[in-house]
């Protein structure tokens, strides 16, 4: 079986096609505003639509495709002829449903929500915010082993496996993204999820990351050296930033989170 991110040739395309599409609203590119860029997409994803490429792994086909596709939509959905966007539309679940929690429910949820901003359908937008991603914090209160927070505000993940560094570190990057970006707007999500997502991190996680050292959960998971992380705990350098713009209540603290990651003070206890 084809492992999440592990290679496979039409990710080739797919990262090509997304490249193409930045490069044309990259102002000072030399394929900024090339026609050719669109000609060659359109083409493309004509050509994506017709021999339908399937891995071997579900997580590809029902979440990675589609998060290039939804980047690939975002970026030129003026551009683009209706035959093309139709095959990007097509693909992610409208609804953002997905019989899970934690991470991979809210990769769902954001395909479904670039789908009604690629769409301009600000009410179904409205109803996946307040239907599907608010309620990714699933906080488990029972004996039951869910993919959810724990009491402790630690998280579990494919059954009892402490997650917190790993589909948690996505979960808080991703929905740290939404809250700032969401924020003073009508789609504004509600201060439960905001302060679920506090709670979180600086009630739970931020004790198991010290200087530029967290707990790795499992382990076999590399420093993101292709975006520059010297560390694994620099990814959580900007959506701790979100979050301190977010949540203006609990700034203070992840100010001295964030420092902690950047190696400005020696933060104990």
């Amino acid at each position: 079986m084809q492992r999440n991110g592990k290679p496979w040739s039409p990710y080739l395309a797919l990262d090509r096609m997304q490249a193409l599409a930045i490069a044309f609203n990259k102002e000072g590119n030399v394929l900024y505003h090339d026609t050719r860029v669109i000609t060659a997409l359109n083409q493309a994803l004509s050509h994506w639509d017709t021999i339908k490429p399937s891995s071997t792994n579900w997580w590809e086909n029902d979440i990675g495709v589609n998060l290039r596709f939804s980047r690939i939509g975002l970026f030129l959905e003026n551009e683009l002829s209706t035959e093309a966007l139709n095959v990007i539309v097509s693909s992610p679940n409208e609804e953002g449903v997905y019989q899970g929690t934690g991470q991979n429910n809210l990769w769902y949820d954001q395909n479904a929500i670039y789908r009604a901003l690629i769409t301009n359908d600000a009410d179904h937008l409205k109803k996946v915010l307040e239907e599907c991603l608010a309620y990714i914090l699933v906080l488990q209160t029972d004996n039951t082993t869910l993919e959810a927070l724990q009491v402790d505000n630690s998280l579990y993940f494919h059954g009892i496996q402490f997650y917190s560094n790993g589909y948690g570190l996505s979960m808080f990057r991703d929905m740290s993204f939404w809250l700032y970006m969401l924020r003073d707007t009508s789609f504004a999500m509600s201060d439960e999820v905001v302060n679920r997502m506090s709670d979180y991190m600086l009630d739970g996680t931020r004790w198991t990351i010290r200087n530029d050292i967290s707990e790795l959960y499992l382990g076999y998971r590399p420093y993101k050296y292709d975006v520059e992380y010297k560390n694994y705990a620099e990814e959580y350098i900007e959506p701790l930033k979100r979050m301190m713009v977010v949540d203006l209540s609990r700034a203070e603290e992840y100010q001295v989170l964030l420092e902690n990651v950047l190696g400005i003070e020696m933060i104990t206890v």
